[in-house]
């Protein structure tokens, strides 16, 4: 919205209107586009205000835009899809610790860099948008993939297998004991 309105004069001083004979705001562009932003509608509305030293006449002009979203389709939200995956790998390398760790940690590395780059190009608020969310929630799946990997190594290295019997399949979630070997088979 954009206002128009007298600082120091009344209505009794200066009456704004607009023009009755053509539109009112005038497009001289036939598609009006901005870098993220397409201009879908216009209109015109006068409207009077009661302030205490009186009346005043205010003119505002409403804009609407669409927000075109392709950009960060393609630059933000498949990225970190792709990022999430990438790092579930590590769940079926094995129990080669380096391998899964690399895998992981380059996950979260290129998510990082990636949220960098898309900070630098947003507006600077101190409100929180949904593509931050988005992205700190890809991280958290990345980093819990790397807790997962920090709990085998642990359970690895300390010995600490208890060799299960199981006759079910390896997703089989009525075990009830899960192990290193377990999870890692």
């Amino acid at each position: 919205m954009l206002f128009y309105e007298s600082f120091n004069h009344n209505y009794d001083q200066v009456a704004m209107e607009w023009t009755e004979t053509a539109p009112p705001i005038t497009i001289l562009k036939e598609n009006v586009t901005l870098p993220d932003y397409v201009l879908v509608d216009y209109t015109a509305s006068s409207v009077r205000r009661l302030y205490p030293p009186g009346m005043w006449n205010e003119l505002v002009a409403t804009f609407t835009f669409q927000r075109l979203y392709g950009f960060y389709i393609l630059q933000v939200y498949v990225p970190a899809y792709i990022s999430v995956f990438i790092s579930w790998v590590s769940f079926c390398v094995g129990p080669n610790l380096p391998s899964r760790t690399i895998v992981g940690v380059n996950s979260l590395l290129a998510l990082t860099f990636q949220f960098g780059s898309v900070v630098s190009n947003l507006p600077k608020t101190s409100d929180v948008k949904a593509i931050d969310v988005w992205i700190l929630s890809s991280m958290a799946f990345i980093f819990a993939s790397l807790i997962e990997l920090a709990a085998v190594g642990y359970m690895r290295r300390n010995g600490s297998t208890i060799i299960v019997r199981c006759n079910c399949s390896i997703f089989c979630l009525k075990c009830p004991i899960w192990t290193a070997n377990k999870l890692d088979r």
